[in-house]
Formats: C-alpha cells, sequence, structure tokens
C-alpha cells in the first residue's frame, strides 16, 4: 500500500514538473511591449475674446452663449424679466468694442427659452456708432423676428 503511494506521488511530481516544462517550452516568447505613441500637441486657444465678453454681458444682468471669431461675433441670451428688448443696442456695443475685427455681430435674442429676435449688424458701422461718426438711426442693423 505504501509503494502504490509512493508511486502515485512520484508520477504526480512528474506530471507536474512537464507540464511546466512544456508550458515554458511552447509559450510565445515575451515580445518587447511596444510604447504608446504621445498624444501630439495641439495648440491651445484660449479665446479672450470670449471670456471678456461673457463678463461685460454677465455683468449687464445676461447669461449669455458667447462666440467670438474673425467671421462674426455670436451671441445667445434668454431675456431676463422686466429687460427691455432693446438690450440688444449694449450687446452689440459691446461686442464691437471686445472684437473688433470681426466682420458680422449676430445676437439672437430667447424670450421663454424660445426664439425672439435676431439682430445683425456690420462690427464696423457699430463702431462708427459708438465713435459718434454716424447716429443710431444711421445704424445699419436687421432685426427680424423668429
Amino acid at each position: 500500500m505504501r509503494r502504490k503511494l509512493i508511486y502515485i506521488l512520484i508520477l504526480a511530481i512528474l506530471l507536474i514538473s512537464v507540464s511546466v516544462y512544456f508550458s515554458h517550452y511552447f509559450r510565445e516568447p515575451i515580445k518587447e511591449q511596444e510604447r504608446p505613441e504621445a498624444p501630439k500637441l495641439f495648440s491651445i486657444e484660449l479665446r479672450e475674446e470670449n471670456t471678456q465678453l461673457y463678463s461685460l454681458l454677465y455683468g449687464m444682468g445676461l447669461n449669455p452663449l458667447v462666440d467670438v471669431t474673425e467671421e462674426r461675433v455670436l451671441v445667445r441670451y434668454n431675456l431676463p424679466e422686466g429687460m427691455n428688448e432693446e438690450t440688444y443696442y449694449r450687446v452689440l456695443a459691446y461686442s464691437a468694442r471686445v472684437a473688433p475685427n470681426s466682420k458680422e455681430i449676430i445676437v439672437q435674442i430667447y424670450k421663454d427659452y424660445s426664439p425672439y429676435l435676431e439682430v445683425r449688424a456690420n462690427t464696423q458701422d457699430v463702431l462708427s456708432w459708438i465713435e459718434g461718426k454716424i447716429s443710431r438711426d444711421e445704424l445699419s442693423i436687421v432685426v427680424r423676428e423668429v
């Protein structure tokens, strides 16, 4: 009985040794790990004009969406209760001062979170109006109800 137990133990040790040997022998060699490529750096534009214009309009009591590009200045806001819809004149003036190189200013006014008015103006005209070169009546703006 003891001999059978010894044979079984020797056989078990032999099987374990053979399986460990072959598992290392047939295993694929460890490839050198490739380093992942570092992400490419890109320029981060701070968009200072957006921040400046947002701050000015927020100080007026508006909570606007502002996007300033070379082509246009876009301002969207929900008209607060008790505020006159003609606040767009101040919005136009602030937009022209902050981004004088943009070609056009677009102001989209919402009332109760529904589109209400859209005002479009040429930035150079607004700057001329601010500087007193033209009157408010001569200011070429397009106001349309949406």
